[in-house]
């Protein structure tokens, strides 16, 4: 074994199922950072807010901004007996390959899925989908995401003169709730 193999830091979350491999690395006197263990927790939206993102009609996009937010946003159409279909009508963007494959496995089309993650190649995406002159202005803009986690795209995409709806849909809960920004980084 290399020297630099020896020096390698792990990082798993300490859950039932890690148990066998932290004690298989614990064994070759590895260092382990053991994390404490995060769930995920859905999240019910207002009754008013549910109405309002159930019609389609009210937006041109919707942005799933991690694989969760497809996940807990599919939970709130099965309840609501939503037609995945009826997204047929809304402009898809996803941020990045999983969650667009995650979308894909219930045959939901991504419309956007920009080549990296950061605002302005978000945003230079979308416009040139929309590829009109008014650019963004106007545009009704559903964008899915973690409780407590706020997205600076909201802002740039304000910025452009789009009407933004940021909804949360689910939250992480841990153990050890100060832990929590620390798992996230």
């Amino acid at each position: 074994m290399t020297e630099i193999e020896n020096d390698k830091t792990y990082g798993l979350f300490s859950t039932p199922t890690n148990k066998k491999i932290i004690a298989e690395l614990e064994a070759r006197n590895k260092k382990i950072l053991k994390l404490p263990g995060v769930e995920s927790q859905r999240i019910h939206p207002a009754d008013a807010t549910l109405e309002k993102i159930l019609n389609f009609a009210n937006f041109d996009w919707i942005v799933f901004s991690d694989v969760l937010t497809v996940d807990y946003f599919l939970e709130i159409l099965e309840e609501n007996e939503i037609d995945l279909f009826e997204l047929d009508e809304v402009r898809i963007c996803a941020f990045g390959e999983a969650v667009s494959d995650r979308l894909r496995f219930v045959q939901i089309h991504t419309d956007v899925l920009p080549a990296k993650i950061n605002n302005e190649e978000i945003i230079e995406s979308i416009k040139n989908y929309v590829n009109n002159e008014n650019g963004l202005n106007g545009q009704r803009i559903l964008i899915l995401r973690q409780d407590n986690l706020r997205l600076s795209i909201s802002q740039n995409l304000m910025l452009e003169n789009a009407d933004i709806l940021e909804l949360p849909v689910y939250r992480l809960d841990t153990e050890t709730p100060e832990s929590l920004p620390k798992i996230q980084a």
